[in-house]
């Protein structure tokens, strides 16, 4: 019973278009980008969603819109692919911050819901103009 209904979501994927290599290229890209420039800052200096704001946000933006055009993803899969790599890059600094110091990062979860609300801003911007440059070129 499982294994039919994992086929029958597996068929309407394959038969939407989306392409989960592109999906994940979108995430990847998203992940380094804003974990490159919050990673590179000392963690006395980091102030979120401050530290978020940048290059690296747009560059989530951008990968939101490469999931809906090159990934032929609907809105609420590129939202939340694209927008969980905000909060992946601060959980993968909240780690290896702890097991240096298990005292820093004492409100993690706060930390996680800042960059989730930034990220999946991001995101959502990135795909709607997506899903508009879409819609007036008139392509599916």
């Amino acid at each position: 019973m499982r294994d039919a209904k994992a086929e029958r979501i597996r068929g309407k994927a394959a038969r939407q278009g989306v392409h989960r290599v592109w999906l994940a290229v979108s995430f990847v890209l998203a992940f380094l980008a804003i974990g490159s420039m919050h990673w590179m800052k000392p963690y006395a200096q980091v102030s979120l969603p401050n530290s978020l704001l940048g290059p690296g946000l747009g560059a989530v933006l951008i990968a939101g819109a490469l999931a809906c055009v090159a990934g032929r993803a609907n809105f609420w899969i590129a939202l939340l692919v694209v927008g969980s790599a905000a909060p992946a890059a601060i959980a993968a600094r909240v780690v290896v911050d702890t097991a240096r110091d298990p005292t820093s990062h004492n409100l993690w979860p706060f930390e996680l819901v800042l960059g989730g609300i930034v990220g999946y801003a991001a995101a959502a911007v990135g795909a709607l103009l997506a899903i508009g440059w879409k819609w007036v070129t008139g392509k599916k």
